[in-house]
């Protein structure tokens, strides 16, 4: 959806106001064009102005803020005799916190990399063999083993969204 010759920053943080100044004074040659929301109009797109201060003129700058893409996921694992009373919450955390901290903006998400974020609690083990699986969509009850991002697109998995089967 980018027009030829134009770009399409994604910008995470920061305000408006300093995201269009580093893009207008650092980042993007005048005259270059920005992607618009008519042109991928299922982004999130936003924009800002910067007078620059010699001139006097007026410059806008258009870029995306990241949409959150939230994943639903289904686990059916074995639980071992050491695996603790509140087992399915800590899964759960673990599942929440490994997303957040390691996936980045346009990341795909397949369901073997929540592996080891389950069977980081004590007593929690995957065995394909004997039936158990991992799950995610993005819908409830989820079906599938990969989700694929758009370039604008970044994972969250909220743990209400996960159910230990």
């Amino acid at each position: 959806g980018v027009p030829p010759h134009a770009v399409f920053p994604i910008a995470e943080g920061g305000s408006d106001d300093d995201i269009a100044k580093a893009l207008i004074t650092g980042g993007v040659a005048l005259g270059i064009q920005y992607a618009k929301q008519a042109d991928i109009p299922t982004a999130t797109i936003v924009s800002g102005t910067y007078e620059d201060p010699i001139s006097g003129q007026e410059h806008v700058a258009y870029w995306a803020r990241p949409d959150d893409l939230t994943i639903y996921v289904e686990a059916k694992f074995t639980k071992l005799a050491s695996y603790p009373a509140d087992g399915d919450d800590r899964v759960k955390q673990a599942i929440a916190d490994y997303v957040a901290s390691s996936f980045s903006i346009g990341d795909d998400l397949y369901s073997a990399q929540l592996y080891c974020p389950i069977q980081s609690v004590d007593g929690a083990v995957i065995d394909i063999a004997g039936g158990d699986y991992v799950y995610i969509g993005t819908s409830p009850s989820p079906t599938g083993s990969l989700v694929t991002t758009a370039d604008y697109e970044i994972i969250t998995i909220p743990t209400d969204d996960i159910v230990i089967v």
